[in-house]
């Protein structure tokens, strides 16, 4: 059975206080009974002394008179049970017929003439002045004793009450501040259960349930990045094995066509000499068939253990790591393959190169191949913004005039190479600027988001960096790696 802690706080609390004011009622109504015992015998001693010493007559009324300063009733009769005096009669005849039964063993509730009473005997001693001993009886009202005993035992009550329901509403509100955050997390816990991992808002108090907040929220982050990083793994697992089964028939008909290609650049040669554009397309064919190979590796048993921990790709840069490239010919190759792209598109490259004289650590194919990328979206940019100018700009740009624009500059140090590629294009749009050296981060049609991963990738396996910046109207991207030992 469910015991909320609301019910914990309150029930015990709400407990503990009534039987406090139970027991505070019951001790005052017993306080207050035996005062006003004591007050109407003491009262009734005072009746006893004053008749046992005064020398006026005890008549009818003197007893009225003292009936009416005392509100009891007094009754006088002699050793035999005569009537001598009353303050009233009725009640004397009544009392007289039942004065046998009584004793005097203190105030005792009978009931006379319709009316309850608290009846007392005493002796009124007045010998010493020549009388005989007589019986007083006095007879208080029980409502005047009623009203006393409640006059005694109210207040006490009443305030008790009181305190309880304060106690009850102040208990209550504390409980709710205690209780209210708690239901509002076991909501936000379903919710990171169901994968909501938004944060919930943390209330200025400075508390233990504030500290739970914090707790509660920074693991709701780290089961969000958990959850990233497990959907980007499933997709690179997924990635690899579709993949390797599409690079194997890829590579087969690269490598048809590679050697056909070679055959016919043969006979050109023979009658017409080298062609320039059938050796970069074998250049390029023989770079897919070298990374192709590469890929089908993510299948092999000698890499299981190491894909564990990382992306299949990063693994299969790490595993082609080590290797040293010439800079000037590495940039060189990256440039002649994307010229013809730029010169299509109407797009000015530019290449500066400063102290480029050298090595970097890393792999020749795998660095062009990378800068390839690098160039090729700089080239679409570029491109695309050029386009927008000329379609909804106010005439667009006049005849013969290129707007678009891709600069490559390249720098060495006593450390570092860098590769810095600058467009004139808008740049990424906002939605995946944080995230655009994640696999599959793209808002190009048709893109599939691996070029930048395949930079960032390179760096990270190479000990160097790879980021982007937007300056003035150009975007760029900087590749910066280590250069070879040889070198330093």
């Amino acid at each position: 059975m469910r015991w909320p802690i609301r019910n914990q706080v309150l029930v015990p609390m709400l407990a503990v206080q009534g039987a406090v004011v139970l027991c505070l009622s019951l001790l005052s109504a017993h306080l207050a009974s035996h005062a006003v015992a004591r007050q109407m015998e003491a009262q009734a001693r005072s009746v006893q002394r004053t008749l046992s010493e005064s020398r006026f007559p005890l008549t009818d009324r003197v007893l009225e008179q003292m009936a009416g300063l005392s509100g009891a009733e007094y009754v006088v009769m002699d050793s035999e049970g005569r009537l001598q005096a009353s303050s009233d009669q009725r009640l004397a005849t009544t009392l007289a017929a039942s004065s046998g039964t009584v004793r005097d063993t203190g105030f005792r509730k009978t009931r006379l003439s319709d009316r309850t009473y608290y009846h007392r005997r005493l002796v009124v001693d007045r010998r010493r002045l020549g009388g005989t001993p007589w019986e007083l009886h006095v007879l208080f009202p029980s409502a005047a004793y009623d009203e006393a005993w409640r006059r005694a035992v109210y207040p006490p009550l009443v305030v008790g009450a009181v305190a309880w329901l304060v106690v009850s509403l102040v208990s209550w509100r504390i409980a709710r501040r205690v209780t209210d955050p708690l239901a509002r997390l076991q909501r936000h816990v379903a919710k990171v259960a169901h994968g909501d991992f938004q944060p919930l808002e943390v209330r200025a108090r400075r508390d233990e349930v504030r500290e739970l907040v914090l707790a509660i929220n920074r693991m709701a982050e780290l089961l969000a990045q958990y959850e990233t990083n497990v959907r980007k793994a499933e997709r690179m697992e997924t990635l690899a094995h579709l993949g390797s089964s599409m690079a194997h028939q890829i590579r087969n008909a690269a490598t048809g066509c590679r050697l056909a290609l070679d055959l016919h650049r043969r006979h050109l040669s023979n009658t017409q000499g080298e062609s320039e554009e059938l050796t970069l397309a074998q250049e390029q064919l023989e770079r897919i068939e070298r990374f192709l190979e590469r890929f089908l590796q993510l299948g092999r048993s000698a890499g299981d253990g190491e894909r564990e921990t990382e992306s299949g790709l990063a693994w299969t840069f790490r595993s082609a790591a080590g290797g040293n490239a010439d800079v000037q010919s590495v940039v060189e190759s990256a440039v002649r393959q994307v010229r013809p792209l730029a010169e299509h598109w109407g797009v000015t490259l530019r290449v500066e190169t400063i102290k480029t004289d050298g090595e970097v650590a890393a792999p020749a194919d795998l660095l062009e191949q990378a800068l390839v990328n690098l160039l090729r979206n700089a080239v679409e940019a570029a491109a695309e913004r050029a386009h927008r100018a000329c379609t909804i700009g106010a005439g667009g740009p006049t005849a013969g005039e290129n707007t678009a624009y891709v600069q490559l500059t390249c720098r060495t140090d006593s450390e570092f190479v860098e590769f810095l590629v600058a467009d004139s294009g808008l740049g990424p749009s906002p939605q995946i600027a944080q995230r655009l050296f994640e696999p599959f981060a793209t808002d190009k049609r048709g893109g599939a988001g691996l070029g930048l991963a395949l930079v960032a990738w390179l760096a990270e396996s190479c000990g160097g960096t790879a980021d982007w910046s937007r300056e003035e109207s150009a975007t760029c991207f900087r590749l910066q790696l280590p250069r070879s030992g040889g070198n330093s």
